[in-house]
């Protein structure tokens, strides 16, 4: 079902059979939208979660951080509960940000796309085509040719991509906008082995700063939730909710029996 929240589109997903009492927002990262999340939003709703999956590009309200954080801001205050947060690509550094502010049980942050002096390299803000953008550009164009596939990795079809925030962009390129020292509820990060977008080197180095905790899946590449085998990811995120929030965010009576497990 999409709903429109003050011009935001979002995708929302509704629990099967509601178990929990904190809704999932998830938040797409560079020149995508809330498609990256269909597989994992039916999964997640089909296991008692209510999913909330907005898209912020289609808005045209990605100008830079404040407009991002203020529409994040307005889609919590329609939700029954503060959110967990799952955040994939850029959407890393705000969900870190905004959580302690949106007082979010947990985050999950996968494959994060982080300033270079987070991550300890300069990676794709340092490729040439993106050069205009870091000096002036009102807004970064979607890789194409080489770049494109480095950044999609195995993903079949022709996902769309669309133009984003050249100042947030530089932002992030410039490391001036970067991760808090440190944020307040539990966090995972996870990732594949064969991202060259957001290297294993840079997942592990960013769990390790919260002390968070760190999976990497074989052969995946920057879209680890989208990617062939998306399954064992989605079943590894539910179990580790359950298991870090407990009895928190869970509804149901300890006699119903555990959470269904598989595909």
């Amino acid at each position: 079902m999409r709903l429109q929240v003050e011009q935001i589109p979002v995708d929302v997903s509704s629990a099967e059979s509601e178990r929990f009492r904190s809704p999932l927002l998830l938040l797409h990262g560079l020149w995508t939208g809330s498609w990256i999340w269909q597989p994992l939003a039916g999964y997640l709703a089909n296991r008692g979660w209510e999913v909330w999956a907005p898209s912020f590009l289609e808005a045209g309200l990605v100008s830079d951080w404040q407009a991002l954080a203020s529409g994040i801001e307005r889609i919590k205050q329609t939700l029954p509960s503060p959110p967990i947060l799952v955040a994939h690509d850029t959407a890393g550094v705000f969900a870190t940000l905004l959580a302690d502010v949106l007082q979010a049980p947990a985050l999950v942050a996968i494959a994060p796309l982080v300033a270079p002096a987070d991550a300890g390299e300069r990676g794709i803000f340092a490729w040439p085509r993106f050069w205009t953008t870091r000096v002036w550009g009102r807004a970064v164009e979607p890789p194409t040719g080489p770049a494109r596939r480095a950044f999609l990795g195995p993903l079949t079809g022709k996902p769309t991509l669309l133009s984003d925030s050249g100042p947030g962009f530089r932002a992030l390129a410039s490391s001036r906008l970067l991760l808090p020292k440190g944020v307040r509820c539990p966090g995972l990060v996870l990732g594949g082995t064969h991202d060259t977008i957001t290297t294993p080197a840079v997942s592990t180095r960013i769990a390790a700063r919260f002390g968070w905790r760190c999976s990497l899946y074989q052969g995946r590449g920057h879209f680890p939730m989208l990617e062939p085998g998306w399954e064992v990811l989605a079943s590894d995120l539910h179990r580790w909710l359950v298991q870090t929030l407990g009895t928190s965010v869970i509804l149901f009576d300890e006699g119903d029996g555990p959470e269904p497990e598989g595909p």
